[in-house]
């Protein structure tokens, strides 16, 4: 089994509350949950905008080394910092970025490994926003869901020894990939990762994936962000956060 690097941003920014989240997974939660998963080693905590309540709960799990304190927040701006951290690293490595208030299944170390080895990148993930043909356009005049028809996309599903994978054309930034491939594709994050529009992040994946990479996420998922209108389906999030 692979273990990945991990990058964590965690922040208590107000502006990530906007869309609600469930009772069961908030800030520290989600960490504990993560930990449970994870642990600590070859992990880096990107911190923005803490509480008083979350510098004493981090402080009492995570040293003060394996902590990079953010001059701004955002989860872009988190994923670019990531990006400026890994020229130390062998370009073997697999590196996991998670994107703040996940939830993680007992398994998704595992399954992590396993998809790490059939795509560029991969991800924990099952997004419902691809099984749902609505065409919202977002406010940078992209349509957020250009390859789901009749349901779903078109893609190729494969299994692994503990899961089933989908290559998909949109993950989100909770994803994993090689040193050498993120390094490979940073000029791509950067140009659009830095851009003000909310559909930044489905821009530059769907661009990195239709031009020469491959995506593939876990069915069902093994991570979801903790976000109501985002939580992936068929699994019981809420007994998975009251297992940490």
């Amino acid at each position: 089994m692979v273990s990945p690097v991990v990058f964590y941003y965690y922040s208590d920014d107000p502006a990530q509350d906007l869309m609600g989240r469930p009772s069961y997974a908030g800030n520290q939660a989600c960490f504990s949950n993560f930990l449970s998963v994870f642990g600590t080693g070859n992990l880096t905590l990107l911190t923005a905008s803490l509480t008083a309540s979350s510098a004493t709960f981090l402080g009492g799990l995570i040293p003060a080394a394996q902590m990079v304190a953010l001059p701004s927040t955002g989860s872009a701006a988190a994923f670019l910092q990531m990006l400026t951290r890994l020229n130390a690293l062998n370009g073997a490595a697999l590196v996991y970025f998670v994107d703040g208030l996940t939830l993680h299944t007992p398994d998704a170390l595992t399954c992590l490994s396993e998809g790490s080895q059939i795509a560029d990148y991969c991800t924990l993930y099952d997004s419902p926003a691809m099984y749902t043909n609505s065409r919202t356009v977002g406010s940078g005049g992209v349509v957020s869901d250009f390859y789901v028809f009749h349901g779903g996309e078109t893609t190729r599903v494969l299994v692994t020894s503990s899961a089933h994978w989908k290559y998909t054309h949109t993950p989100n930034l909770n994803v994993a990939a090689t040193v050498t491939r993120l390094q490979q594709d940073t000029a791509t994050f950067q140009k659009f990762l830095s851009q003000p529009y909310t559909q930044a992040t489905f821009n530059q994946m769907w661009y990195l994936i239709g031009m020469t990479g491959t995506a593939a996420s876990c069915m069902p998922a093994k991570a979801t962000p903790a976000v109501p209108a985002l939580l992936a389906p068929l699994v019981d999030w809420q007994a998975v956060a009251n297992t940490t």
